[in-house]
């Protein structure tokens, strides 16, 4: 929420209207830079079809992300600032992913890529009124390799805390489509 990072505490359950909605899962390899850093780019994201949620699964993935520890030596990847321009211009209220930020780990606190996610001004601390405050990250998921690449039915489930952030468990439901005769 963008409570998160604004001087007025917004809570999760203020905001939180979409508990069950059309998701994405899209599997990306970030592209290295040359100061070691890998990102998420725009060009990695071209092929995502619109729905409420995005839900980005980096390479590799294996089950060490579930125990990982991150820092100055262990830098994980991160969205560039157009990449996270293509996401908030496609709709997308709800973001997903691997990593545990959509931010570089060492930003200097900037949050440029919270910041444009949520709409809010580059350095403010103010919501302001175009403020996508029903918009979601949540960070740190673990997506087997087992679920495929698709369309799916996304739960998120957030626990029932009064803060600006929460613990979630978001759930994947395959979605059935109807037929009709």
């Amino acid at each position: 929420m963008c409570g998160h990072i604004t001087k007025e505490r917004i809570s999760v359950r203020e905001c939180l209207r979409d508990t069950l909605v059309a998701a994405t899962l899209l599997t990306v390899e970030p592209a290295s830079l040359d100061n070691g850093d890998h990102v998420i780019t725009r060009d990695l994201l071209r092929s995502v079809s619109a729905s409420e949620a995005l839900i980005v699964r980096t390479m590799p993935n294996d089950e060490s992300k579930l125990s990982a520890g991150y820092d100055a030596d262990n830098i994980p990847p991160y969205f560039t600032t157009d990449a996270m321009e293509l996401i908030v211009t496609a709709g997308f209220k709800h973001l997903l992913v691997d990593m545990p930020s959509i931010d570089r780990l060492l930003d200097d606190g900037k949050l440029a890529n919270h910041r444009i996610f949520w709409n809010l001004e580059q350095g403010a601390f103010e919501k302001g009124s175009r403020a996508r405050i029903n918009s979601t990250i949540t960070e740190l998921i673990y997506v087997p390799n087992e679920v495929a690449d698709g369309k799916y039915l996304l739960n998120l489930q957030i626990a029932p805390f009064e803060s600006d952030a929460a613990p979630s468990r978001p759930v994947l439901f395959e979605r059935v489509l109807e037929s009709r005769l």
